[in-house]
């Protein structure tokens, strides 16, 4: 694999994103992360970069510093940006709905929209959707529809950026991580890891960061140059059950 990869990380600083740029700081890779929060590392290849990326004027200015970081030269964009948090279908509810698409769609699409043209000859861009934007499995509506766009996103990307980038998408479906939404709920409803988890998916437990992450490091690799257009689901086979 090689080393010394520019990667860009939108959303690494917390759970699924943290264990991402971890693991590329571990191959040797340089890393920006793209956040508002902030990452623990003494790495010299990591560069934060604060961002609220659903404020497209301050994220195109961001981007711009990122390109003259890495002198566009960008081998792998990753984008995180979004929560399982929403509404349901409410008309009257424009506002929150415009807040929860900036969040969990308009992120990915302002990521590639900045950052296409810096990319290198067999580049990536992997993106992340969610099972809730695969089936009706009782998420928020407004997430649940950006997270169905996201996958329809990668597949015109993947036509659009190829051959020179090869575009794919990872559905997680439920990921436990300490600080996490499950570590919330379950404090709440500590029935629902019997109901959903038990009850529903054939592997019995949650997914962890680290089988997120060890298929972006996958995807993102050598190993992976004739891939391109898919959405990986990683969930344990819960939505294959249903």
């Amino acid at each position: 694999m090689a080393k010394n990869r520019k990667i860009i990380i939108i959303g690494g600083t917390g759970g699924i994103g943290k264990e991402i740029t971890n693991d590329f700081l571990k191959l040797g890779d340089e890393v920006a992360v793209v956040s508002r929060g902030k990452i623990e590392s003494k790495s010299k290849k990591l560069k934060y970069f604060k961002c609220d990326t659903t404020d497209h004027l301050e994220y195109e200015k961001v981007a711009n510093e990122i390109k003259n970081y890495f002198e566009n030269k960008i081998d792998s964009i990753i984008c995180l940006v979004g929560d399982g948090s929403g509404v349901r279908i409410n008309f009257n509810s424009i506002d929150r709905w415009k807040i929860d698409w900036d969040k969990n769609f308009n992120s990915s699409f302002f990521s590639v929209s900045y950052f296409f043209n810096s990319l290198n000859k067999n580049s990536s861009i992997i993106l992340i959707s969610s099972i809730a934007g695969m089936e009706y499995l009782g998420a928020p509506d407004s997430y649940s529809v950006a997270k169905s766009s996201i996958i329809t996103f990668t597949k015109v990307l993947s036509k659009y950026l190829s051959p020179k980038t090869r575009v794919n998408c990872i559905s997680p479906g439920h990921i436990f991580f300490k600080g996490g939404s499950w570590e919330k709920k379950l404090k709440k409803k500590p029935r629902l890891k019997k109901q959903i988890i038990d009850n529903l998916n054939p592997m019995k437990r949650f997914g962890t960061p680290t089988d997120i992450s060890d298929a972006v490091i996958f995807l993102c690799s050598n190993k992976a140059t004739y891939i391109n257009g898919i959405n990986l689901v990683i969930d344990g086979g819960q939505t294959n059950s249903l």
